[in-house]
């Protein structure tokens, strides 16, 4: 019976954390609807943080600053594609 309720338990999630999750997959298909994101990427242009949100995205530029003492800027990006011709 305790295992039970323990299991029960870790199903629910913390309000906060569902809310985070919903926000990155948001974010994600904001992105990938070819919408404009906006991102931090470090030095080997790697992206460490992505929002849909300006305020987001600048308090995202300060804890990464706070942490690492290094500073990011932000850019506005939004996705294309585009048909590649196989070269035979």
């Amino acid at each position: 019976m305790t295992q039970n309720k323990k299991q029960g338990k870790e199903q629910k999630q913390d309000p906060e954390k569902e809310r985070n999750e919903q926000y990155i997959r948001a974010t994600f298909t904001n992105f990938f609807s070819g919408l404009p994101t906006y991102v931090i990427r470090d030095e080997n242009g790697c992206v460490i943080a992505m929002a849909m949100d300006e305020p987001v995205i600048k308090s995202a530029q300060r804890s990464i600053l706070e942490k690492t003492n290094k500073y990011y800027a932000i850019d506005l990006v939004r996705m294309t594609l585009k048909r590649v011709e196989e070269k035979e």
